[in-house]
């Protein structure tokens, strides 16, 4: 940015230079020109900063949305080994109270407290 700099400094002194009269409506127009180039350039030099700083951020949220989707839909994680079928028994169950047909793991069932999922009322075993 610091070349709009250096040419809107170029104008002001150009103008400068060739004496333009501020008093003449031809030389307020160039001088508030010059003057609202200045405040263009510092308004394009505080956006491109901002840009650059949201970036980042942006960078920053990039890598960590990674993260959580690698952690969410890694395909190769072990969760199957934590939870096998294999390792349950389950029974079929018909509640009493809603006629709902549930399926058990045999192990609450030895527990004696079974509940429906459907009506949350207690099965007698």
């Amino acid at each position: 940015m610091q070349y709009l700099y250096e040419k809107v400094a170029y104008l002001r002194g150009l103008a400068e230079g060739l004496e333009i009269d501020d008093s003449t409506k031809e030389g307020k127009l160039l001088k508030s020109m010059i003057v609202v180039m200045e405040d263009m350039v510092d308004a394009i030099n505080e956006n491109t900063e901002e840009i650059e700083e949201i970036s980042s951020y942006v960078e920053i949220i990039d890598e960590d949305l990674s993260e959580m989707e690698d952690i969410v839909y890694d395909e190769d994680d072990d969760e199957d080994d934590y939870y096998d079928d294999e390792d349950f028994e389950y029974i079929e169950l018909v509640c009493p109270s809603c006629g709902e047909e549930i399926s058990v793991d045999r192990e609450l069932i030895d527990d004696g407290e079974v509940f429906c999922p459907n009506c949350e009322e207690k099965i007698e075993i």
